[in-house]
């Protein structure tokens, strides 16, 4: 899909340049409107957002997705809303979401990766490395 028209006639721009562009320009705005925010009130979203992987996966599958559906028109964003955004946002926002221990006033808090065990070297056996 990527910068393409919806009919694949000639490449379009997109409307920002990359998912930075995006969340700074559009979905803080749109999101923060949607849930009414006022300054104090609590919702778990990061002010360094791109420094949770999780949030950066989704994030970017979101202005992937809004990029491809606005340039479809119709019922384009409608889509985007229902199908993309609307379950993201619950993710991202919530309170066992990427954000959970961070806060716009108190900012970033760091997490950790899940611990995995050293390799036994299983996926070394061809019968199980096949399975791959």
């Amino acid at each position: 899909m990527g910068s393409a028209d919806i009919s694949g006639d000639e490449p379009v721009d997109p409307a920002y340049a990359n998912v930075m562009e995006w969340v700074a320009g559009y979905f803080v705005r749109l999101v923060g409107d949607t849930v009414g925010y006022r300054p104090g009130e609590q919702v778990h979203w990061c002010p360094e957002w791109w420094r949770h992987a999780g949030a950066v996966a989704r994030l970017d599958a979101l202005w992937r997705a809004w990029e491809d559906l606005r340039r479809a028109g119709g019922l384009g964003i409608s889509v985007w809303f229902l199908d993309h955004a609307d379950p993201h946002v619950r993710v991202l926002l919530s309170s066992s979401g990427p954000f959970r221990h961070c806060s716009i006033e108190r900012g970033h808090r760091p997490t950790s990766p899940l611990p995995i065990a050293e390799d036994p070297g299983v996926f070394d056996d061809p019968k199980i490395a096949g399975t791959r």
